[in-house]
């Protein structure tokens, strides 16, 4: 039996970013969501701050044509480096996945998404992670270069954005070396 949940309206694209702040790097989803809030048109997306997530993420999920999860990555990768995934990646990559400080997986949690709400899912999943140079002490705010990915991420997210809302726009930025 499928759970149905009160009708919602639906957005164009949300923009879910995730960490902890005070592990230093896992911090970085943060930063992504203010560079976006500077970067994006008005209206073009829904920034959501999903915190440390877990179970929770349940409930700041919207319905949505297009879902971008941001989060720290740990998987060997240069400090900052920026990695783009889909839903299915997440089965495939090795652990460590995207760094959980969040309790549950992130794939665990939008298989459930899917699952309780596939009425709800959205049309395209991308996952941006940006790897962490630490995250095993206390403190506040992500290295340089983690710092770099962010702006990359956002650089990113923020293009792919365009290409959802403004498809001819896009493309015609595109043709013409833009």
């Amino acid at each position: 039996m499928e759970h149905r949940p009160a009708a919602m309206p639906e957005i164009s694209v949300q923009v879910l970013c995730l960490g902890n702040t005070l592990l230093r790097d896992d911090g970085v989803g943060w930063e992504v969501a203010a560079l976006l809030q500077d970067r994006l048109d008005p209206g073009s997306a829904t920034i959501t701050w999903g915190g440390t997530g877990g179970d929770a993420l349940l409930d700041l999920l919207q319905p949505c044509r297009h879902l971008v999860v941001v989060d720290a990555l740990d998987c060997g990768l240069p400090p900052g480096s920026v990695h783009e995934l889909g839903v299915h990646d997440l089965d495939r990559m090795p652990t460590p996945r995207l760094k959980s400080s969040h309790g549950l997986d992130l794939g665990l949690v939008l298989e459930l998404y899917r699952t309780l709400y596939s009425c709800r899912w959205p049309e395209e999943v991308l996952i941006v992670g940006i790897q962490i140079q630490e995250m095993c002490f206390f403190g506040e705010g992500c290295a340089p270069a983690v710092l770099q990915g962010a702006r990359e991420a956002s650089e990113r997210i923020a293009t792919q954005i365009q290409r959802w809302t403004r498809p001819s726009e896009a493309r015609n930025s595109r043709a013409h070396g833009v």
